[in-house]
């Protein structure tokens, strides 16, 4: 038997998402105090409540070490709120600390799933959390473990002798300055259901997302008689949201739901005067909603509007950006806009982190923005959708080669245009919600850049541009390896410490800078650091050591000097070190980005700093592509890779060999593959239908010759078995499969893979010949 009960098992997805999005957040709030190495009362309040969540939910799971190791630090930022001077001075202890309970969670978070998780031991942290209290109880003696809730009305919280029919006072003046009315709701959940307080917990967990505030009472569902009070007398909601409608909705779509009631603001419901103020209390019926949903959207688009108008003079980009979104979630209906951006009334800061003193790295972050990593739509699912999505087009290109076969009907033609444009919508939603911004991925990439630098001794300024920019989550997944090993490289390599700095005329900090851009249909990822750059003369000397010259020394550009740290095992440290030495990291870069279809570059120059440049192509459902034949193989390239496509007659007097290799001479020379000799079948015959296609790669370009061409269609890319792996893929160009029109399968080409697929032979060539 597992560790959770078989009650509490189908809570553990929730819990895993909702308390890696809490720790997420508490990271922002880090790296935003790290900047400024203080933290002021919004980072400890929000800090506060994100460990008031945790503990709660965490014992509710019953996960007690957690749960009372949270309340050890629920405890200690207590003490923060209530005097904050206590922090003086133990700025950088209390950073770590917290960064430390936060690999905690994480770590534990990511087991729950596991059919055999147990929780982790803890001592040690709690000792660590236990010697911070003590240190403040010297400071201010008298505070008592537990005496957590005799303030915090800045938060939210309702004070235990404060009345139960009374809200907090804060929570009214926020509303009453909102855009939109407060609503009063009352929640009775149906009889026998048990762990009424566990219900109560998803019930708020599924709306707080559509709401700018909200606050229910009782405030704490894990106290001792919440369940009781809940069964007594329900659940009491008090909301500010633009999606009223949807709210109640959702709350009353809960199988757990005997009734929503929307109450006066001055009603105190006990089970004796309930009756008696029968008329004061009203069901909420299906034609209010619908009324409240056509004024919700009708709010949604007001206000979406005047955020357009108010942000369009501090950047026309950014408010035509948002002035879209907030277009499209009105027409969509769309849930996905972060409630918590509207209660802190502040802009989306670009990020800036910085490692000023004593190796500390922070970074500027828009603290209360949703985690686009998890939602309470599990990711799973979203990649199940992709896949039915995916099923669906594929399922649609034989259902047009049916038709084709029929003499296209018209009433089946018909239907068929209808299907595809209902497929189109549906992968564009799918699309959609599979999208992250580069932001989501920023606190991590901080992290590795505060972990080393405080273990290297090094000051370093990380900056991050266009976090606005989204990108499938798959692909943003993928990038994070490469990232972090080129961050590490940065700051390992780069960065001198800061003695050194000063010695050569730089500034003590070092700067490293993530610039992401998109450029049609292609993502770039610059890592520039201003750190002591590359010495060609060193790398030179190392790759004549390794032998892998392939022509004379002095025959080398700085460029092509430069790339040998990309081979396999290349390193210039003499001595290997936590971060770097092993010549493993620059290697597992371009390895990440070519498997994923792009291209990696690399700049230095010595005594200036290094730029590395990743283009990646950005990965979609399905892709408009060309089919074509290679003997009896049917093959597919993605038609936006190819630039002209010939007939072999044409072209016949533009052909020629240099050196052993082929090659095309149109409007610049190109190199030509012939992919019956790569896929290793014998030559064409004669008479058999020969085509040239001349394929555009993010910078390079090759021509293929290829046999009869099919047509075009859309198709979906599928991974290849894992038999195949990475050196099959390399060796032909081979980047997946696809089903075609007929019901068979396809392969699908990729125009970058078959251009690194010709340097590799030009390589190995011009090697062989060099060792001759």
């Amino acid at each position: 038997m597992g560790f959770f009960s078989p009650d509490m098992e189908f809570l553990i997805d929730i819990y895993q998402s909702e308390t890696t999005d809490l720790i997420e957040e508490l990271n922002k709030y880090l790296m935003e105090a790290e900047e400024k190495n203080r933290l002021e009362a919004d980072a400890i309040n929000g800090i506060f409540r994100v460990v008031h969540t945790i503990k709660s939910s965490s014992a509710m799971m019953g996960m007690a070490d957690m749960s009372t190791c949270t309340h050890h630090l629920e405890d200690l930022f207590f003490l923060f709120r209530e005097n904050p001077s206590l922090l003086k001075g133990r700025e950088n202890e209390t950073f770590d600390l917290l960064y430390a309970y936060s690999d905690y969670v994480k770590d534990e978070i990511e087991r729950v799933t596991e059919e055999d998780f147990q929780p982790s031991q803890v001592t040690e942290l709690m000792d660590r959390i236990s010697g911070e209290l003590d240190c403040c109880r010297e400071k201010k003696p008298g505070v008592k473990d537990g005496e957590m809730w005799q303030s915090g009305e800045e938060n939210g919280i309702v004070p235990e002798d404060e009345p139960k029919e009374n809200f907090p006072a804060a929570v009214q003046r926020s509303a009453k300055d909102a855009l939109f009315d407060t609503i009063r709701l009352q929640i009775r959940l149906a009889e026998k259901c048990q762990m009424e307080n566990v219900r109560a917990f998803l019930l708020i967990n599924q709306i707080k997302e559509m709401c700018s505030s909200l606050v229910y009472r009782p405030e704490d569902l894990e106290a001792e008689g919440a369940a009781f009070q809940i069964r007594s007398h329900g659940l009491y909601l008090e909301l500010v949201s633009d999606r009223i409608g949807e709210v109640t909705d959702r709350l009353s779509s809960s199988p757990y739901v005997a009734s929503v009631r929307e109450v006066t603001e001055n009603e105190e419901e006990t089970d004796e005067g309930a009756q008696e103020r029968e008329g004061s209390v009203k069901e909420i019926s299906a034609r209010e909603t619908q009324e409240r949903r056509a004024s919700d959207r009708a709010a949604s688009d007001r206000a979406a509007s005047d955020r357009a108008a108010s942000d369009r003079a501090a950047s026309d980009r950014a408010a035509s950006d948002r002035a879209a979104s907030g277009r499209a979630a009105s027409e969509r209906g769309d849930s996905r806009e972060s409630a918590s951006d509207k209660n802190t009334g502040r802009e989306t800061a670009s990020s800036g982190s910085e490692t000023g003193q004593n190796g500390k790295a922070v970074a500027e972050l828009p603290v209360n923005a949703k985690s686009a990593k998890n939602s309470s739509i599990l990711w799973e699912r979203i990649v199940k959708l992709q896949e039915v999505t995916g099923e669906l087009i594929t399922e649609h290109t034989v259902l047009d080669s049916m038709i084709e076969k029929l003499g296209n009907p018209k009433e089946l033609e018909n239907f068929s245009l209808t299907f595809r444009r209902l497929l189109t919508d549906l992968e564009e939603l799918v699309n959609s919600a599979s999208m992250m911004p580069v932001s989501a991925i920023v606190p991590q990439l901080y992290r590795t850049v505060r972990d080393i630098c405080k273990k290297e001794g090094k000051e370093v300024k990380f900056t991050v541009e266009g976090e606005e920019i989204e990108a499938d989550k798959n692909l943003m997944d993928t990038m994070m390896t490469p990232l972090i090993h080129l961050l590490r490289n940065a700051i390992d390599h780069g960065i001198e410490a800061p003695k050194d700095r000063l010695l050569a005329g730089k500034d003590a900090e070092g700067k490293v800078t993530l610039e992401v851009n998109s450029e049609e249909g292609t993502l770039v990822f610059r890592v520039k650091d201003d750190g002591s750059g590359m010495d060609p003369q060193i790398i030179m000397k190392k790759a004549q050591e390794k032998k892998l010259l392939t022509k004379d020394a002095d025959d080398y550009t700085r460029e092509e000097i430069v790339n040998f740290i990309l081979v396999p095992g290349f390193s210039t440290m003499t001595e290997a070190n936590e971060f770097s030495g092993r010549g493993v990291g620059m290697d597992a870069v371009r390895s990440a980005v070519e498997e994923l279809g792009g291209v990696l570059e690399v700049y230095s120059e010595k005594g200036q700093g290094s730029e590395f440049v990743m283009q990646v192509p950005v990965t979609m459902t399905s892709v408009d592509s060309i089919h074509f034949m290679v003997g009896d193989v049917n093959c597919l390239i993605p038609a936006k890779s190819i630039e002209r496509i010939y007939s072999m007659a044409e072209v016949s007097g533009q052909l020629s060999f240099v050196d052993g290799r082929e090659l095309f001479q149109g409007s610049r020379m190109l190199p030509v593959l012939r992919m019956r000799e790569v896929f290793g079948m014998p030559k064409a015959e004669e008479g058999e239908p020969e085509h040239l296609l001349v394929l555009q790669g993010i910078k390079s370009a090759v021509c293929i010759a290829v046999g009869q061409m099919i047509g075009q269609q859309t198709a979906v890319k599928k991974e290849l078995p894992e038999l195949f792996d990475s050196a099959y893929r390399g060796q032909t160009g081979i980047s997946g499969c696809a089903m075609i029109g007929d019901g068979s399968l396809g392969v699908m080409l990729s125009a970058e893979k078959l251009i690194q697929l010709y340097q590799k032979g030009l390589e190995e060539d011009a090697r062989a010949k060099h060792n001759q």
